[in-house]
């Protein structure tokens, strides 16, 4: 059975933490091994951080797992101008995962361990 959970934070930098420790807590069960689950934490802090400073008001995360894939969905930042770092690429390269942009949303997905079909 497929799960969903959601936070919304205000976006500042102090929250930060708190969607930190909701992705490691639903990753671990769905159980991610610690590696990984710092290694979305990173990721997921990186396009945060990014979407923040692009000056939402608030940020959501949705998580889904079900199905042997766990998909964090986040809002898109702006997009950086040619002297800005891309937060995607960044994203891309600490997570071992998909990174992809669908409308106003970043989407990170891997397998699962934990979820059903998973190993």
């Amino acid at each position: 059975m497929a799960a969903s959970y959601t936070i919304t934070v205000p976006g500042t930098a102090e929250y930060l933490i708190t969607l930190r420790l909701f992705v490691g807590a639903v990753a671990r069960s769905a159980g991610l091994d610690e590696a990984l689950v710092g290694d979305l934490k990173l990721a997921v802090s990186e396009i945060a951080t990014a979407a923040m400073v692009s000056g939402l008001p608030a940020v959501d995360l949705i998580i889904e797992d079900g199905e042997g894939i766990i998909s964090i969905h986040l809002p898109m930042p702006v997009s950086p101008s040619d002297d800005d770092i891309d937060h995607l690429d960044v994203a891309r390269a600490l997570f071992d995962g998909s990174v992809e942009s669908r409308d106003d949303r970043v989407v990170l997905t891997m397998a699962s361990p934990g979820g059903e079909g998973g190993g």
